[in-house]
């Protein structure tokens, strides 16, 4: 009799696998992280490494259909095909080796602190997008949503070109005939149904050379007017009037010849808080409980402590005052929700788009769009509390 052959693994084995790799590797980066803010890099080293190889077996076990780690080898063994192979090896090969004794009894020296972090954060990202597209949660021991391999998206179809109709045959003689041309270029008035003298805007021509705002000319874009005032305006009889503020934005050094094709939409740019400063964001810092390390890669603010090893003091700039700003909205989404904010933010969420990411970590990933996604989750949990309630 010939011997039985073995079956393949099954695709939930495939996907728990999967599932169990990026969990070790999610709790490797979460020791490794506090370890690198007491100081212990040579552990966090060690740990680093383990959650790279456990992203990298991962990827392996998708690709090779092996339930196994599969991690001998490392990131040559991966297609060619996954985009994130180029990305794996980079990172893979910045990653420093664990400080070890040398041949003549030395030790080597430690891997600097704030570098070791940025790689930390780095590895993290990765775990971030592997477990969104595998469809792995952090809070559950379920199996991943899918196995399938990375590959790059397709490119959208191409959008059809609209065919150009030929222009009827009467135009065509009508533009043969000497002195044609005009007539073909005239249109049809179309039929008046309001008295010419409500509605009637001045030409440029006839009128004073004064200051014209865009409102009075063609817009070529949508403006955002409230309800009182499109009310005022659906009056009959009634004009809107240029503001100071339109007529100083619109009309040059001179403010003549302001025409519709001189018209652009106004964007209105962020001005900083002046109030905040790096006083408030420590006072927040120290109320969300959150290390010293962790709450300047938060804003993005370098350097980290100082040469005492304190807290520095600086000026906020544009960038990290716009995340501070928005660092506030997400404490008073929290007093808003009635939760505590130092507990909260250290429980990972499950739901879509943080795929089992703790809060503070989904914010320093994404910035300004991760914290604004962070509170609009917080206040939308709040509500359902509210309704439960």
């Amino acid at each position: 009799m010939k011997p039985k052959q073995e079956a393949g693994p099954s695709p939930v084995s495939l996907r728990r696998a999967i599932a169990n790799l990026l969990r070790f590797a999610d709790i490797d980066l979460r020791d490794a992280r506090m370890l690198t803010r007491r100081g212990s890099l040579r552990n966090a080293v060690v740990l680093i490494r383990s959650a790279m190889d456990q992203l990298i077996g991962a990827i392996l076990v998708s690709e090779q259909g092996s339930e196994g780690q599969q991690i001998a080898g490392g990131v040559d063994r991966i297609s060619d095909d996954n985009p994130f192979k180029a990305r794996l090896s980079t990172l893979a090969a910045s990653i420093p080796r664990p400080p070890t004794v040398r041949a003549d009894g030395s030790s080597s020296k430690p891997p600097n602190g704030s570098s070791l972090s940025k790689k930390l954060e780095r590895v993290a990202a990765l775990l971030a997008e592997f477990s969104k597209h595998f469809g792995v949660g952090f809070a559950n021991e379920s199996p991943a949503r899918t196995a399938d391999p990375i590959r790059p998206a397709p490119p959208p179809p191409l959008k059809a070109q609209p065919k150009l109709r030929p222009p009827p045959v009467a135009a065509q003689a009508a533009a043969k005939k000497p002195g044609g041309s005009r007539p073909a270029q005239r249109q049809v008035a179309e039929p008046q149904t309001t008295r010419p003298e409500e509605h009637k805007v001045p030409r440029m021509e006839d009128t004073a050379p004064v200051a014209v705002a865009r409102s009075d000319v063609a817009k070529p874009t949508k403006a955002v007017v409230s309800s009182e005032s499109q009310s005022r305006l659906s009056r009959p009889g009634r004009v809107q009037e240029p503001t100071p503020a339109a007529s100083r934005k619109v009309s040059g050094a001179s403010g003549v010849g302001r025409g519709p094709a001189d018209a652009r939409p106004i964007v209105a740019r962020h001005r900083p808080d002046a109030s905040l400063t790096s006083t408030f964001f420590w006072s927040l810092m120290d109320r969300w409980k959150v290390a010293d390390l962790d709450a300047l890669a938060l804003i993005g603010h370098a350097g980290g402590r100082t040469k005492k090893g304190t807290r520095p003091r600086f000026k906020l700039s544009d960038a990290e005052n716009d995340m501070v700003v928005h660092l506030r909205d997400v404490d008073d989404a929290l007093s808003a929700a009635g939760l505590d904010s130092a507990n909260w933010l250290r429980e990972p969420i499950s739901g879509t788009p943080f795929s089992g990411t703790y809060p503070l970590d989904f914010v320093t990933q994404n910035r300004v769009s991760g914290a604004r996604q962070l509170s609009r989750y917080i206040l939308q949990q709040g509500l359902r509390l509210s309704l439960k309630g």
